[in-house]
């Protein structure tokens, strides 16, 4: 089965998250802003979901980022 529902904005609490994939499921909504406070994460895959909205400005502070996936989504730039 897929995954569906929502990123929760209490994800910004797991701070030693370093992966972090939803590759192709049925993830909906936004990406919440504090996604910004996974200072540990080294790589993120939300391709192929129903994501909308913006990317979040706080996927900026991500600075141990090394690989990110996003697309196949309906996200609009920052």
């Amino acid at each position: 089965n897929d995954l569906s529902g929502t990123i929760p904005e209490s994800i910004g609490r797991l701070k030693n998250l370093q992966n972090f994939s939803l590759l192709d499921n049925k993830i909906e909504g936004q990406i919440p802003e504090s996604i910004g406070e996974l200072k540990e994460l080294n790589y993120l895959t939300l391709v192929d979901n129903r994501i909308t909205g913006a990317i979040p400005s706080s996927i900026c502070n991500l600075e141990k980022l090394k690989e990110e996936g996003i697309y196949d989504n309906s996200i609009i730039a920052f």
